[in-house]
């Protein structure tokens, strides 16, 4: 993730990153598999914005409804953070099926929608014209891999 994120800005294949101004924050509380807990999340969540986070990154979700994340959310909205939602991976419309963080109303809770390298929906993204509010490349996005290696 770090190649597409200081992508944003510099070029990739430079040698020298010291000129990014961008400082990446990894909170991991998933595991290999994927799978993690909810209050875990929600603690992530609570400390990147209590260390100053401005973006948070929630590229992961799934149909259970949490009183507590969309508190969590808030507080980040609050606190003058966006958080960035996944639509989801599974094809369906998010204006008739729950996928959270993504459907909390939260102002600065953006639901974000994956695109082909055509720009044109993932077949596997989530859709929605009230719940969805963007859609960026998520198919053969070209970054730094492990190893000094670059890649899809």
């Amino acid at each position: 993730m770090g190649g597409i994120v200081v992508g944003a800005s510099l070029d990739i294949f430079s040698t020298s990153l010291d000129q990014s101004r961008i400082q990446v924050m990894p909170l991991k509380f998933l595991d290999a598999n994927g799978s993690g807990s909810t209050s875990n999340a929600i603690k992530a969540m609570y400390y990147a914005v209590n260390m100053g986070a401005k973006v948070i990154n929630c590229s992961w979700g799934g149909p259970s409804y949490s009183k507590s994340l969309l508190d969590a959310i808030s507080y980040a909205y609050d606190h003058q953070a966006l958080v960035i939602s996944a639509a989801g991976n599974n094809s369906k419309n998010n204006d008739a099926s729950d996928m959270y963080p993504a459907n909390y109303d939260v102002p600065g809770n953006l639901s974000i929608a994956a695109t082909t390298d055509a720009d044109g929906l993932a077949s596997f993204s989530n859709y929605g014209g009230q719940r969805v509010h963007l859609a960026s490349p998520g198919v053969y996005i070209y970054s730094t891999l492990p190893g000094g290696y670059y890649g899809s």
